[in-house]
C-alpha cells in the first residue's frame, strides 16, 4: 500500500460541556468488510444471504463471539475483546463508532457522558 513499515496511531481525548471524546485513529489496513462478513457467516454470527450494509458489517466486530482468527491463541481469537469494549462503553450511557477505509486505516470514536463528582473533577 506504498506505506512506511512504521504505523501511526494517534489517540486524542476532549472535554466537552457534556461528554468526553476519544479518537483512536490508525493509518493500518483498515477493516475489511468481504473478510468481516465471510468471518461471521462462519461463525453463524449472520446468515448468508442476510443483507447488510458495509457499516453494518463493520459493526459486527462488536457481537459476542465474532473473531476473524482462524485460531485461539491466549491472547486472541475467542471473539470477547471488541464485544468487552462495547458493553463497558454502554454500560455508562457512551456510543462508540467506527470508520474505516481498507489499505488506508481505521478511526473509532468514543463518547462518554461527563460526570462531575463532589470535587467537580471528570470521571468518566
Amino acid at each position: 500500500a506504498k506505506k512506511t513499515a512504521a504505523g501511526t496511531i494517534v489517540l486524542s481525548v476532549s472535554v466537552g460541556e457534556d461528554q468526553v471524546l476519544i479518537d483512536i485513529v490508525d493509518n493500518g489496513g483498515g477493516m475489511n468488510p468481504v473478510e468481516i462478513r465471510r468471518a461471521a457467516t462462519e461463525r453463524g454470527i449472520i446468515q448468508a444471504d442476510e443483507v447488510l450494509t458495509d457499516s453494518e458489517i463493520i459493526h459486527l466486530i462488536f457481537r459476542p463471539g465474532f473473531s476473524t482468527k482462524d485460531e485461539v491463541t491466549e491472547i486472541s481469537g475467542r471473539g470477547i475483546g471488541m464485544d468487552i469494549v462495547r458493553t463497558q462503553i454502554e454500560k455508562v450511557s457512551g456510543k462508540i463508532e467506527i470508520s474505516t477505509t481498507p489499505g488506508r486505516g481505521t478511526a473509532i470514536r468514543i463518547r462518554l457522558p461527563r460526570r462531575r463528582n463532589s470535587s467537580s473533577r471528570v470521571a468518566a
